[in-house]
């Protein structure tokens, strides 16, 4: 297959970049992943400053405007 691709390049003068369909799929679903992940993360850290911030100095008070 390289020397498909490498006699290919002679004659036209392209750049061919090969990919795997199989690739493609592991690489999205990996990012996939990574993305749940930080969601998780984010999603619980959201909920620690909002914990956090309902314990401040004003955090029970009611304003009357």
């Amino acid at each position: 297959m390289n020397e498909g691709r490498e006699e290919i390049e002679k004659n036209i003068e392209v750049d061919i970049n090969w990919w795997s369909y199989r690739e493609f799929v592991d690489e999205v679903i990996s990012g996939l992943k990574t993305m749940h992940y930080l969601l998780i993360a984010s999603a619980a850290l959201l909920m620690f400053a909002c914990l956090a911030a309902s314990f401040g100095a004003n955090g029970y008070q009611v304003i009357n405007f």
